[in-house]
This record gives C-alpha cells, sequence and structure tokens, in this order.
C-alpha cells in the first residue's frame, strides 16, 4: 500500500485527470481513513476551483513573438553546440591518431637500438645513480634541518616554520581576495 507521500502525488495527477481507475480507487480510500490527506486533497481542490474561475488573461503584446524567438535562438546555439562538439571530437581523433602513428614511428626507428643489451645496462646505471643522488640530498636535508635544531635547541627551525606558514597565509589571502574582486565580463 502507498504512503501517504505517494498519494500526494496522485492527489496532484488526479486534478489533472491523469489518473487510472486502480489508483483512483485507492486514492478515495485513502483519503475517507487519513485525515491530513483528506484535509490537503480539500485544500487542493479549493485552489484548483478559484483558479478554473478566474478568466485567462492574454499574454502581453509581443511576449509569444519574443519566446519565439529566444527558443529558435536557443535551438540554434544547441546545433551549434552540437556541431562544434563533433568537430572537436573528431580533431581530437584525428590527433591522437597523428600522435599514435607518430609515435608507432619513431618505436619502429629505435626498434634496433632498443635490443641492445647494453643500452639497458647503462639506462640502469644510470637510474641507479639518479637514485643515489636523490639519497644522498635526501640526507643532506635530514642533516640540515637536524643541525638547525640542534645548534639553537628548535628555536630557529620553529621561526623559520612560523614564517612560512605567516608567507602562505598572506599568500592565500591576497589570491582569495583577487578572486572575490573578479568579476566577469557580461554580454
Amino acid at each position: 500500500m502507498p504512503n501517504c507521500k505517494v498519494f500526494r502525488h496522485w492527489m496532484s495527477l488526479k486534478l489533472d485527470g491523469l489518473l487510472d481507475e486502480d489508483q483512483e480507487r485507492a486514492l478515495q480510500a485513502h483519503l475517507a481513513t487519513c485525515a491530513a490527506c483528506r484535509a490537503e486533497w480539500e485544500a487542493l481542490q479549493f485552489v484548483s476551483r478559484l483558479l478554473d474561475e478566474q478568466p485567462m488573461v492574454p499574454a502581453p503584446p509581443g511576449f509569444v513573438a519574443g519566446v519565439e524567438r529566444r527558443l529558435a535562438a536557443q535551438r540554434a546555439a544547441t546545433r551549434r553546440g552540437v556541431l562544434g562538439a563533433a568537430a572537436l571530437a573528431l580533431g581530437t581523433l584525428s590527433l591522437v591518431t597523428l600522435a599514435l602513428s607518430s609515435v608507432a614511428g619513431f618505436v619502429f626507428q629505435l626498434w634496433p637500438l632498443l635490443q641492445q643489451p647494453s643500452l639497458w645496462n647503462s639506462l640502469q646505471g644510470w637510474l641507479t645513480q639518479a637514485t643515489d643522488v636523490c639519497l644522498a640530498i635526501a640526507q643532506a636535508m635530514v642533516l640540515l634541518l637536524r643541525s638547525l635544531y640542534d645548534a639553537a635547541g628548535g628555536p630557529i627551525l620553529l621561526v623559520y616554520m612560523l614564517a612560512v606558514l605567516l608567507l602562505t597565509a598572506l599568500w592565500s589571502r591576497l589570491v582569495l581576495r583577487r578572486v572575490r574582486a573578479y568579476q566577469p565580463v557580461t554580454r
């Protein structure tokens, strides 16, 4: 059995003449047992009668023509948007195809070179050296921070961190103020 929320929706459909016979019977049975829905149904019927009794006000002169013009402009914009999206998709597909063919040609040209074991050995050596350099830099940074902390008992590091925090806050405030002051150009 539907709940009151469903029956409230059905009340609106009933006023519009869109309920089937089974739904209408279920609505009538519910209204006979639910005082809250019955009060809402009577209020909806009252408002509907008030609106039906009022004369139809004609649209102002030029209103229909203005709406039709805006609808035509909106349809044209939609067509332009669809055509633009299709052109963008086709251009993207063309660029991807061109890029893939270029990469395939590049790999095809380099394939004999890539099969040389000496290339892989030298690449492995280079990666090992780069990793060693990165580790040495990280260790140097740790030693620098540790010596700054130990040399002055930590206040220098604390002052540095507070200065960085303050500069970050000032920068954020400046950026946010500019974002809030930004006024887009309207046409």
